[in-house]
């Protein structure tokens, strides 16, 4: 008796593998971002990630042939803040591009795109005064700061030890205008630096003033 119930179990099971696979693929998502100016010392921005918060950022300088391109592992709190903000969007549930009135061409091109199993869209707009199209926008720009920003904290440390300070401070900068997406992020490299014997005192004693401002929330 034991072996027939412990058959249909398994045949149940396998029988709602499929079903479960298929509820899960209609939830899965895909967050896109693109940027775009001609004007600008970065020319371009892509930033693709999943939902669970792995993905990559890729952009380009103007005056460089080759792109660049970083991985990205996002905390969950992150992917969470990214689809409550595609949430009160309704975005794929309208076609509003949230382009305000007002063209200001000058800024550049951005491109919101969000995929949810079959259903997918992107809105693109120069200018928009729509709150939380802002948000997302300013997140995604704070996603591109925070990995960029410490690639070239990487590369200072490991090829121009004397230009570190100068890359802190930018680093400073960032995180007081809230523009750095997952500040605690960051508090390893710069722990490194600040007991690196062959940086700079200067860079060292930077590194310990972002632990404590970032440890205070700023």
């Amino acid at each position: 008796m034991y072996r027939v119930i412990f058959t249909s179990l398994f045949v149940l099971l396998l029988l709602l593998a499929p079903l479960t696979n298929f509820a899960q693929g209609l939830s899965l998502r895909e967050y896109k971002y693109h940027f775009e100016n001609s004007r600008f010392d970065t020319t371009s921005v892509d930033i693709n990630i999943s939902d669970k918060g792995d993905g990559q950022l890729r952009f380009k300088k103007r005056d460089e042939d080759e792109e660049v391109l970083l991985p990205i592992k996002l905390l969950p709190d992150t992917i969470n803040r990214l689809q409550n903000l595609y949430d009160e969007l309704r975005f794929l549930d309208t076609i509003d591009n949230y382009q305000a009135n007002a063209q200001l061409a000058n800024l550049g091109t951005t491109t919101l795109f969000l995929k949810q199993g079959e259903r997918s869209r992107s809105a693109s707009f120069n200018y928009t005064d729509n709150r939380n199209a802002m948000q997302l926008t300013a997140l995604f720009r704070a996603i591109e700061n925070q990995y960029r920003r410490v690639e070239e904290i990487k590369l200072a440390r490991q090829f121009s030890p004397l230009d570190l300070p100068k890359q802190l401070k930018n680093l400073e900068e960032e995180l007081k205008r809230n523009r750095i997406a997952e500040p605690t992020q960051i508090v390893a490299l710069l722990s490194d630096i600040s007991l690196d014997d062959n940086a700079p005192l200067i860079a060292r004693n930077a590194a310990g003033k972002l632990i404590t401002m970032i440890k205070r929330g700023k």
